[in-house]
């Protein structure tokens, strides 16, 4: 855990990702994320792909790519 912010009902912890794999967007409906959902994804899909890309061919790259596309 790490802390995230302080507000009036207490102290806030959040987790830190340890794990990077895509989340299969075919099982989000895009229309029901809200703005912030969406961005969260995003910025997920992104640092996944900027994470683990440098470790794999250009065939492997290609397919991660298609999988962490920007959802809107």
């Amino acid at each position: 855990c790490m802390d995230d912010k302080e507000t009036p009902f207490g102290r806030f912890l959040k987790f830190e990702t340890v794990t990077l794999c895509y989340i299969d967007q075919a099982l989000i409906e895009p229309g029901l994320l809200t703005v912030p959902e969406a961005e969260w994804l995003n910025d997920y899909h992104k640092s996944v792909f900027e994470k683990i890309s440098p470790h794999l061919n250009d065939d492997e790259k290609l397919w991660l790519k298609s999988k962490t596309e920007m959802i809107v």
